[in-house]
């Protein structure tokens, strides 16, 4: 699993905050629609968590990264909002309370690699929803990779911007392999910071591996762990999933 520290964490927003499937305006209806409080797991840099908050949402988070915690206070912060956040891991959540919604973003729940704890999770979440409460988590299955052999083990630049305010050119190097078979992608993140003089002065290896799930799979998981009324959506939009779909999310109750 990824630690998320140093550059990673620093980051993180400039690089990963504005994707081209933007899941915040889908999660936060589907919030309000269901009225009550929510729990961000892998709340992160507060992504999704600030703009529900910004929403008027009753929202706490958690995450098992400290450095990622700390600067999704300080965006709160300089938001006017506040929230509970959490540090702890979701395979091992106890808060000793109830939610309405609870939302995993992005591909959190994907660094669970290890099939116990993917169980675990899901069981302990379970555990922390109201009666009627809904389990919002989106998925992403990596096709590029799945169809592309000639892309494996090899360097690509994946983002490059320059960072306000020192105008230095921030860049991030992605590396891949997968493992089919066990359905895991290993993901190399190399991030450089190069001043205005050309020159690198700061350089970071990160590696993450991800497990990925087709949708018949992950339906059968859920129903596993007590989800019985489970509905996907195809890369946030209210459509049925289909071949090629880059990103499912799932909305699960009990």
């Amino acid at each position: 699993m990824s630690n998320y520290q140093g550059l990673e964490a620093s980051l993180y927003d400039h690089f990963w905050a504005q994707e081209d499937l933007d899941d915040r305006q889908f999660f936060t209806e589907l919030i309000e629609h269901q009225g009550g409080n929510c729990l961000d797991l892998g709340c992160g840099t507060g992504r999704t968590l600030v703009p529900l908050a910004e929403a008027g949402i009753e929202v706490e988070g958690l995450d098992p990264a400290p450095q990622m915690l700390a600067i999704c206070r300080e965006k709160l912060a300089a938001a006017g909002q506040s929230a509970v956040l959490h540090e702890g891991r979701m395979e091992t959540l106890e808060l000793g309370k109830e939610f309405h919604s609870i939302i995993i973003p992005g591909a959190s729940f994907q660094l669970l690699t290890a099939p116990a704890d993917a169980v675990m999770a899901l069981k302990r979440i379970r555990g922390h929803l109201a009666p009627g409460g809904q389990l919002l988590i989106s998925l992403y299955i990596p096709w590029f990779e799945i169809v592309n052999d000639v892309a494996q083990g090899q360097w690509r630049l994946h983002k490059q911007s320059l960072r306000e305010p020192d105008g230095a050119n921030v860049l991030c190097h992605t590396c891949t392999d997968i493992d089919r078979h066990s359905q895991l992608l290993n993901v190399w993140n190399r991030y450089e910071v190069v001043g205005q003089d050309g020159r690198i002065t700061e350089t970071e290896l990160h590696e993450m591996q991800l497990r990925y799930y087709h949708l018949n799979e992950f339906l059968l998981l859920l129903g596993k762990c007590g989800f019985d009324q489970v509905v996907p959506y195809a890369d946030f939009q209210d459509d049925e999933p289909a071949d090629g779909t880059a990103v499912i999310t799932y909305r699960a109750m009990t």
